[in-house]
C-alpha cells in the first residue's frame, strides 16, 4: 500500500519546472503509476480479496500510464492539444483534462474498492469511507480547476495561485487519509503474518 501512496502522491500533485524551451514535471505522472501499478501487483499478492478492483486499476494505470508518456512527449515538442490555435485548442485541452480526471478518479477508486475488501477480509477499520470522501473532495476540487480555467474572464495568475492551492489541499487531504490507512493495514491486518 505504500508504493501506491507514493506512486499517487506523483500523480496528484502538478509541480511544473518552466525552462526557457518547455516544462518539466518535478514529480512525474510516468512514474507515479508505475509504483502504483507494482503497489497494486504487491497488495493483491499479499491480499487476494483485491484481485478483482485491482485487475481493472491496473490496466486503468496502465493507459493512465501511456497517456501521460504520451503527454510528457508532446509537452516537450510543444504538439499538445492546448497549443493547438484558437477554440480546438481550448476544447481539446479541456476535454482531455477532464478524460485524465475520469480515468484518475476511477482508478484511485478500484484502489479504495481494494482496501474496502481487506476490511471486509480483517472486519478491520481501515477507513475506507473516509477514503471515499477524499476521492470525492479531490474530483470535486480538480473539476473546479478545469471549468473556472476555461473561463478566459477568469485567467490569470491569482486564479492559478488559488485553483493549485484548492488541488493541493484537496490531494494532501486524499493523502493523508491513505497514509493512515496504510498505518492501519500494518498494524491490525499485517500483524498475522509479519515474521
Amino acid at each position: 500500500m505504500q508504493m501506491m501512496f507514493w506512486g499517487l502522491l506523483f500523480v496528484m500533485f502538478d509541480f511544473w519546472l518552466r525552462l526557457p524551451g518547455g516544462a518539466v514535471e518535478i514529480l512525474p505522472d510516468v512514474i507515479g503509476y508505475i509504483l502504483v501499478i507494482f503497489g497494486m501487483f504487491r497488495l493483491e499478492r499479499e491480499e487476494p480479496c483485491t484481485a478483482e478492483p485491482f485487475k481493472q486499476g491496473k490496466v486503468l494505470a496502465a493507459v493512465l500510464f501511456l497517456v501521460s508518456l504520451a503527454e510528457t512527449v508532446f509537452g516537450v515538442t510543444g504538439l499538445n492539444m492546448g497549443n493547438w490555435p484558437g477554440l480546438w485548442g481550448a476544447l481539446g485541452s479541456l476535454a482531455s483534462q477532464a478524460v485524465v480526471l475520469v480515468l484518475v478518479a476511477m482508478c484511485i477508486r478500484q484502489i479504495v474498492r481494494g482496501i474496502v475488501n481487506i476490511e471486509k477480509e480483517y472486519k478491520q477499520d481501515l477507513r475506507g469511507d473516509l477514503l471515499i470522501q477524499g476521492l470525492s473532495m479531490f474530483v470535486a476540487a480538480n473539476l473546479l480547476a478545469i471549468v473556472l480555467s476555461a473561463v478566459p474572464a477568469l485567467r490569470g495568475d491569482l486564479l492559478t495561485i488559488a485553483l493549485f492551492a484548492i488541488k493541493a489541499v484537496a490531494a494532501f487531504l486524499f493523502l493523508s487519509r491513505l497514509f493512515s490507512t496504510n498505518s492501519l493495514y500494518r498494524a491490525n491486518c499485517k500483524k498475522d503474518r509479519l515474521p
